[in-house]
């Protein structure tokens, strides 16, 4: 778990800086906290400007070896779209 002393002001920030995490594969059934930029939507469209940065929690649901040695599988993935509401 990572706390933050103090909220970070994201909207006022030149830019979304990374942290260093420690690298562990995740285990079927565990719940994951995935974040990143993209479209909100089945249709590939971006309907906001500027883009936020937006999370999902997601349930794993395989291992995927065969191809990337640690790719996980992620069990949400019917299209459905992305409820923005739970974005920043």
């Amino acid at each position: 778990v990572l706390t933050l002393s103090t909220a970070i002001d994201i909207q006022n920030k030149a830019c979304a800086c990374i942290i260093c995490l420690t690298d562990r594969v995740p285990t079927v059934g565990e719940r994951c906290i995935m974040s990143g930029y993209g479209y909100e939507n089945a249709a590939n469209t971006l309907p906001r400007d500027p883009i936020p940065l937006k999370w999902v929690n997601q349930t794993i649901n395989q291992q995927n070896t065969a191809t990337s040695g640690n790719c996980a599988v992620f069990q949400d993935t019917d299209g459905t779209e992305t409820d923005v509401n739970n974005f920043m």
